[in-house]
């Protein structure tokens, strides 16, 4: 049996998520992806999401300037 190369950080081909990709069913998908960035966000330490909120923020503004 050949086995396809994967990337380290890749979830295996028989993960939740690659199973809901597999299967078009998005609203799942996109649960798990949201459930993944909330355990992540979970390990930032404090004031990161502020930042990043803040980033997005000026990210968005400079998009609305520029057209």
């Amino acid at each position: 049996m050949t086995r396809t190369p994967r990337h380290r950080d890749s979830a295996p081909a028989n993960s939740a998520l690659a199973i809901a990709i597999r299967r078009n069913n998005w609203e799942l998908a996109a649960l798990l992806l949201l459930d993944a960035l909330a355990n992540a966000a979970r390990t930032l330490p404090p004031g990161s999401i502020d930042d990043i909120l803040a980033l997005i923020s000026d990210e968005e503004a400079a998009d609305g300037a520029s057209r």
